[in-house]
């Protein structure tokens, strides 16, 4: 590193500039590997030649941190991304608190499933903070922008739910349903899941819907940020900038004519608050390995990096408006098994706001009791081993073990739940346990409940 690059004095006063300049780096840094190495080279001459008024010593610095090849230092451009990124955060934590659900047990059954989640892939357990949404909403069918890395497969585009009088009056409906069967928690949804949002021409009346019921915009992620510039300028303008700062926009990049077509069309200020999640096939990032990326082995040159965490943050409902479905998804360890890195536990159709409900209640009655008894069907979350060693048997996930002391009746139990589902009480009647043996193996198999190793299925 040049003795030059420690001469430029840092404008501190100026933290927004430095913002600006700071998130632009990290883009083109991590938009194109080429760009990365440039940057690692000469910093000085990566700045010059992107305009970019950093200190080159602390930008080096902070990119670093960011590429994790060193620890977390006291940097002034990364105090000032904390500092804006750290309230979207804390106001997610604070709408996902277990005082903004209306059923206790749908919180605790969110929770059960990031704990089962994080004893399948280290990967997962490092984004675990990330799985918030408890229920996201579709207002397509299909999705037009058919990304080759798409983890969820994506059929094409087919149908759009319209804001028709009716479709009004319906989706006004099932919001009022969401808030009052889930709570304001729903708040952190997405009206998209497999869809493009903006493939809906009224996307905008509907979320204008959402922030009546919900007194804030849900997250947009579309691929159609450069396609479409006077739309998306109109949308900013809706969402306002205290939404913005909330991270409720962001755009998907696909190549890097992309990207630079983005930056043609939209001032450093106008993105200061958009993420673009960086997905094209030149950048450092990696991806899902489930869904259409799962066949892109071997064909993306030097990008041939897969994580083995699912890309989907929802854990709960799943509601498509133009088939009335509602399904319950929980995000998975991408597999042969799980192909899209999620497992579809329930799924079935409404025809009414009312029918709707009626079954987002038999959900929670059927999957999510707080407490377990004879008459629930468990099984082992796939993904935990255990051995035993006479009253203590260890659990093993990937890179992770926890020892607890079982009784042997309750070992025996388990084993036979790691290999399929029973009914609790068809167990009790195999062998003859005594009412004091039985509310002992019920507390401990609670404990392994609790502790989101086992699950109630139908």
């Amino acid at each position: 590193m040049s003795k030059s690059m420690v001469k430029k004095p840092l404008n501190l006063n100026n933290e927004k500039l430095n913002w600006l300049n700071f998130k632009r780096l990290v883009e083109l840094v991590s938009a194109d590997l080429k760009n990365c190495k440039l940057f690692e080279t000469n910093p000085e001459k990566f700045l010059t030649k992107f305009a970019l008024d950093l200190d080159p010593y602390l930008a080096k610095e902070a990119v670093d941190v960011y590429l994790k090849k060193r620890k977390s230092i006291d940097n002034p451009y990364l105090t000032q991304a904390c500092k804006l990124i750290q309230p979207i955060y804390e106001d997610i934590a604070q709408r996902v608190d277990i005082t903004n659900f209306t059923a206790p047990q749908f919180q605790k059954w969110i929770q059960r499933k990031k704990k089962a989640l994080a004893w399948e892939s280290r990967a997962t357990r490092k984004i675990l903070p990330h799985f918030n949404a408890s229920v996201m909403f579709e207002l397509s069918q299909g999705c037009s922008g058919q990304c080759d890395f798409c983890c969820l497969d994506t059929r094409p585009l087919t149908k759009t739910y319209r804001y028709t009088e009716d479709n009004q009056k319906f989706w006004q409906e099932i919001l009022k349903a969401t808030k009052e069967e889930i709570g304001n928690a729903a708040s952190v949804g997405a009206c998209y899941f497999a869809t493009e949002p903006l493939d809906n021409p009224d996307y905008e009346k509907f979320i204008a819907d959402f922030y009546q019921v919900f007194q804030t915009f849900p997250q947009t992620t579309t691929v159609k940020g450069a396609a479409d510039v006077k739309r998306i300028k109109r949308l900013m303008k809706q969402l306002g900038m205290k939404e913005l700062q909330k991270a409720k926009l962001r755009f998907s990049i696909i190549s890097l004519e992309q990207l630079k077509a983005i930056y043609q069309n939209y001032t450093k200020e106008e993105l200061a608050y958009i993420e673009l999640l960086i997905n094209n096939k030149e950048s450092i990032h990696s991806y899902s390995d489930s869904g259409r990326a799962r066949k892109l082995h071997g064909k993306r040159g030097g990008k041939e990096h897969f994580e083995t965490a699912p890309s989907v943050c929802l854990i709960g409902f799943l509601v498509n408006l133009c088939t009335k479905a509602i399904s319950l998804i929980v995000p998975r360890k991408p597999s042969d098994r799980y192909p899209l890195g999620m497992e579809t536990i329930f799924s079935e159709n409404f025809s009414t706001p009312n029918e709707y409900r009626d079954l987002i209640q038999k959900v929670m009655q059927t999957y999510m009791p707080l407490k377990i008894n004879e008459n629930h069907k468990l099984c082992f979350c796939s993904g935990i081993s255990m051995q035993s060693k006479g009253n203590t048997v260890t659990f093993w996930g990937d890179n992770i073990k926890r020892s607890l002391s079982l009784s042997k009746e309750t070992q025996i139990i388990a084993k036979k739940l790691q290999k399929e589902a029973y009914l609790v009480n068809n167990i009790f009647k195999e062998k003859t346990y005594s009412i004091f043996l039985q509310k002992s193996i019920l507390t401990q198999l609670q404990h392994l409940y609790d502790l989101g190793f086992l699950e109630v299925v139908s």
